[in-house]
């Protein structure tokens, strides 16, 4: 059953990994210049460790019974400081060392710290926190979990069902004072350094316009299942409505159709995808201030606009729709590292470049847009 709550930690931070994916990938280009890979894994380490320490105080929930008190009303607070393990000297004596490791109070007490080992490496290494102010992190969030069980989850239930234990604290602290010491290897993990001056321009890579396309399909994703709740709303209470043909298509055409109608009015008013704005990219004519509104309708239509009537035909009903996005995508992909220049299917057929969207440094001689188009290879 301990299982659980691990299950449901990584679940739900996978689902909150995706909603905050762009704006936590705009938040790096702006603030590092790139997304280091590793940053991003310990990030998610983080967060699924966040949401597992709630899950594990929480899960599984008792039902709220008339007579639960009769069942769970008996725990009553260890206030002994290291009380759970005053048995252990018999156990030593009579089982020696392994006997002790496998006291089931040893190793709760064990696991309490082991428990706490993250949360001391992740703010003293994520976090910059010092050690002092590290510890009392630690010691305020045990406090704050041995009092959601003291108080039956802030007095959701009329008794707690789960045992307030001074032990806890004391393994709890000493855990975050080991992740402490510990933090330092999380050094070691790769990708996570930032550019030296996060404001200048980058050469643009195929792993930055993959990212840059991949933001841009979880916003039309996103942004078009949002759109649908009312669609889908109105669908429900408007009885009329629901019998015409346009109210039976719009289910069909509101989750990537709409979504695909803004990214080409983004486009044409900035020169960029939302997504290529996420990782601080746009398109860009050699030659010219700005692409003209044919070119980028071009770029949309065998791009995102493309993607988007496909995606629509295939809900509305249409077999072939799906495999033909799939494909499109794909071909997209391929197109990015085969095209010469690494300008993509996109670029090749709008006769467009993609450039960083930062402003040139003044550094000894002025640097063009041209100098940070589209380039093989490389790190985002």
């Amino acid at each position: 059953m301990r299982v659980l709550p691990g299950v449901m930690a990584a679940s739900v931070a996978l689902t909150v990994a995706i909603v905050l994916f762009v704006p936590y990938v705009a938040r790096q280009y702006r603030r590092r210049g790139r997304l280091g890979v590793g940053h991003a894994a310990l990030a998610f380490a983080f967060l699924v460790y966040v949401l597992a320490l709630v899950a594990y105080v929480l899960v599984p929930m008792p039902p709220l019974v008339p007579d639960f008190c009769s069942y769970h009303g008996g725990q009553r607070p260890q206030l002994e400081a290291l009380g759970s393990l005053r048995g252990l000297p018999g156990v030593h004596a009579t089982g020696g060392l392994r006997a002790v490791v496998m006291d089931a109070d040893f190793q709760q007490f064990a696991m309490n710290i082991a428990l706490f080992v993250p949360l001391g490496m992740f703010l003293r290494h994520m976090f910059r926190r010092g050690v002092v102010a590290t510890l009392a992190i630690g010691v305020a969030t045990t406090l704050f979990v041995e009092f959601t069980q003291l108080t039956g989850n802030w007095f959701v239930y009329p008794c707690p069902y789960r045992l307030f234990d001074v032990d806890d604290l004391i393994a709890n602290t000493v855990g975050t004072g080991v992740g402490v010491v510990l933090a330092p290897l999380l050094r070691l993990v790769p990708g996570q350094r930032a550019v030296p001056d996060p404001g200048a321009p980058r050469p643009v890579t195929a792993g930055r316009r993959l990212l840059g396309m991949l933001c841009d399909l979880l916003l039309m994703w996103l942004g078009g299942n949002l759109a649908l709740l009312p669609v889908e709303w109105a669908l429900r209470t408007a009885a009329p409505l629901a019998d015409s043909g346009w109210m039976v298509l719009l289910p069909a055409l509101t989750p990537w159709s709409l979504p695909a109608l803004v990214v080409l009015l983004v486009l044409l008013a900035t020169g960029g995808t939302p997504g290529q704005h996420v990782v601080m990219l746009r398109f860009h004519r050699v030659g010219r201030r700005r692409p003209g509104a044919g070119r980028l309708l071009v770029a949309w239509l065998v791009g995102l606009g493309g993607l988007g009537v496909l995606a629509a035909a295939a809900l509305a009903g249409w077999a072939p729709g799906a495999p033909l996005a799939l494909g499109l995508a794909a071909l997209h992909v391929v197109a990015l590292v085969l095209v010469p220049g690494g300008r993509g299917m996109t670029g090749l057929l709008s006769g467009l470049h993609t450039v960083d969207s930062r402003p040139a440094r003044p550094a000894g001689r002025a640097e063009t847009p041209e100098a940070h188009v589209t380039g093989p290879g490389g790190s985002t």
